[in-house]
């Protein structure tokens, strides 16, 4: 629905914000698709897919992921799954916050660390 606080959003809605560029990948407009279409959240999301042994996850929109996990997984498997991306969800806006808010570097070892150890738990 459009309705995360990305820089596209926020220029939209007449909020100065200066570049709408992606701040994790710097290469195209952060939209609510940064979820997903960025090199960075690409790279997330391979790693999602080899570390629970799925066939790779494309996801063009925000609105693909959520199904990638109705497969033949089974029940369990499917659940978990769908946590694993809702997790993913929030550890690529905590590290995009942290880039924009707090000057730190986008790291990608540790935004796949934080999805690792807040799932399991």
């Amino acid at each position: 629905m459009d309705r995360l606080s990305t820089l596209v959003a926020l220029s939209k809605r007449n909020i100065e914000v200066g570049a709408v560029k992606c701040r994790l990948c710097i290469d195209y407009e952060e939209s609510s698709d940064l979820l997903t279409s960025c090199y960075f959240t690409t790279l997330i999301w391979q790693f999602v897919s080899n570390w629970y042994h799925i066939s790779s996850i494309f996801a063009f929109t925000v609105r693909d992921l959520p199904q990638v996990h109705d497969t033949n997984l089974g029940f369990h498997k499917n659940k978990i799954l769908n946590g694993i991306i809702l997790t993913a969800y929030w550890c690529i806006w905590k590290t995009r916050n942290e880039v924009i808010f707090s000057n730190k570097p986008a790291c990608l070892s540790k935004t796949i660390e934080d999805i690792k150890s807040l799932s399991f738990l």
